[in-house]
């Protein structure tokens, strides 16, 4: 018995040419009919991971500014004081009268 197989390349390995060149085949198509939903989803990632590195960095220049903040000693003069000592309280009775004619929309 002659063996035929010595002469062609083995079956049983599964990587010929052919078989090669069918698989690069349907996977270039798979991606061709994908691609739009391929780069739509690149660059998603990408612009979700800019919103986040720039929320990031205004949050930390945020703390830094707002610990710089809180070492100010606010001073107030006297007249400053006396005037909003003197302001009407908000829960005094509101004395507003409408001119004759209109009406309250908000009395009941």
């Amino acid at each position: 018995m002659i063996d035929d197989q010595s002469n062609t390349p083995s079956i049983k390995s599964g990587l010929t040419l052919d078989s090669l060149n069918a698989t690069l085949k349907s996977t270039s198509k798979s991606l061709q009919l994908h691609l739009g939903f391929i780069i739509t989803v690149i660059l998603l990632l990408v612009l979700v991971y800019n919103v986040y590195a720039v929320n990031s960095a205004l949050l930390n220049q945020s703390s830094n500014i707002s610990t710089a903040d809180s070492t100010v000693v606010q001073n107030f003069d006297k007249a400053t004081v006396i005037k909003i000592q003197t302001l009407r309280n908000t829960t005094s009775p509101n004395d507003i009268s409408l001119p004759s004619g209109r009406i309250n929309p908000f009395s009941e």
